[in-house]
Parts: structure tokens; sequence; C-alpha cells
């Protein structure tokens, strides 16, 4: 997905998020300069915002949609899928791949995710009227979840 950040590009303090497989979702623990960021995001390709990224080994599958921030990602174990939206819109598409089985897919002792898996999953799909409905009101339970949970935590 990115182009490979070095430990040595990064610092703990300041600059440009770089996230990890562990931090993607969460709080970054890694930044890059904004110079580097600049630079990597005019030359390779990079998600929009509202595109869906996935973990694609350590901790398979687990989604987050793109907040169109400024922010890098762990190249080839975090991808963004590019998807064209008039089939599957992002919003219906975070939703079915956030509860596919990713463990079932290959039986290596280490699963990932490959491109091949992405490209040969078959999705079912209502129209963009009623996947827009059904991401909606997913997303009001995930708000509802997210609030239920801080709330038991406070």
């Amino acid at each position: 997905m990115c182009k490979r950040i070095l430990a040595t590009q990064t610092n703990q303090e300041s600059g440009v998020p770089f996230y990890k497989i562990g931090t993607i979702g969460n709080t970054p623990n890694a930044y890059i300069s904004k110079e580097l960021f600049d630079s990597y995001k005019y030359k390779y390709s990079f998600p929009r915002k509202g595109e869906i990224m996935i973990t694609c080994a350590g901790t398979v599958g687990k989604c987050i949609v793109f907040n169109g921030e400024d922010s890098y990602f762990q190249d080839s174990n975090i991808v963004w899928i590019d998807n064209p939206t008039e089939k599957i819109q992002n919003s219906f598409l975070y939703y079915v791949l956030s509860n596919v089985n990713w463990r079932k897919l290959n039986s290596t002792t280490i699963t990932r995710i490959y491109n091949d898996d992405l490209r040969n999953l078959n999705i079912a799909y209502p129209s963009t009227t009623e996947q827009t409905i059904i991401s909606s009101l997913l997303s009001l339970i995930d708000e509802r979840i997210a609030t239920q949970t801080k709330s038991l935590r406070n």
C-alpha cells in the first residue's frame, strides 16, 4: 500500500502519524517527518478519504475507514481497498469485510490476507439505496456500543 518506512525514519514524538498493525485505529506510537510524508504521498499511490483499510498480517482483517487526515501506514501489512463504489459503497464494504472469517482463507501456519484472497472474495450486496440504509443502521449500533462501553469504563 505505501512505500516502506525504515525504523530510522521514525520518531516517537512528532510529525505525521505512522500506523502499524498494532496501532491502526488507535493512537500512533511512531511518526515520520512531514517532508518524507509529502514526498511519498506525491510519488506513490495513497488512499482517499472514505476508503477501507484492512490489516493483512498479524491481527488479520481489522478494518478502518480512512479519515483523510495526514497519516502513513505500514507497507504490505495494511492495505486499502481502491473500491470504485458504483456497485458497493465503501460504508457497506466496511461492514462486509469486518465480518469475514479471514482465518479460513489459507492453510498456512501464519494467516495472511493476499491480494488474490481479496480479489476472489464473493460478496452478495443489495442496491446502493439498501446499502446506505444497512450501513447507517450498523453505524448507529456501533456508536451506541462505543458510548455504552465508554460509560462502563468511567
